[in-house]
């Protein structure tokens, strides 16, 4: 073998091994989410209407978002070739959680802005007399795996797997931490992180 074919041969293995990290990274963020809700929702006003968590709005910072399906999909700028992809995780969790005795959703948002990072956002869908709307999204992680989520008294609890302080983002996350939130006049909030 001469030295050009050498450095192909590592060039390609290099981008193989690439290939396989990078494919690992992202099936270790899918999440299996478990659901816990305190609230019994036979109990609760609407229980028989089933909130669609796929076809609704929702806010990511100042983006209006449209999910079809449960995806949505938009350039990331006008003319841009980069497209910043939008979907909803399996899994919302399911109470009253604005207090006003009607099943509200708990839901995580995985948004693609066309880099490296996989930024996952919670967000409430709030039921009234029927209608749907969603509250603002706050921000969980990037590239983190969702663990569960649960609702117990109004609070939002989420345990998710993230890194260590100083870890790089090819590490695949390990710490569990737990997030809890709550809703102020419909405003979604961090309550400790």
């Amino acid at each position: 073998m001469n030295k050009k074919q050498i450095i192909i041969g590592v060039v390609i293995l290099l981008v193989a091994v690439a290939g396989i990290v990078w494919y690992l990274r992202i099936s270790s963020t899918m999440s299996d989410v478990r659901v816990e809700s305190t609230v019994p929702t036979n109990s609760l006003a609407g229980s028989g209407e089933p909130i669609d968590v796929k076809n609704a709005n929702y806010l990511i910072e100042s983006r209006e978002i449209l999910l079809e399906d449960g995806v949505a999909s938009a350039p990331a700028a006008p003319g841009s070739a980069s497209i910043i992809r939008t979907s909803v995780l399996e899994g919302p969790a399911f109470a009253d959680i604005d207090g006003d005795n009607e099943k509200d959703a708990v839901v995580i948002l995985r948004d693609e802005p066309g880099g490296t990072g996989i930024f996952y956002f919670v967000s409430t869908l709030l039921t009234n007399n029927g209608a749907q709307r969603s509250s603002n999204s706050l921000l969980l992680g990037d590239r983190i795996r969702i663990k569960e989520i649960a609702i117990e008294s109004g609070l939002i609890s989420i345990k998710i797997l993230d890194r260590a302080s100083g870890d790089a983002m090819a590490v695949a996350p390990s710490v569990e931490k737990t997030l809890t939130f709550r809703l102020n006049s419909k405003v979604l909030e961090i309550v400790t992180q």
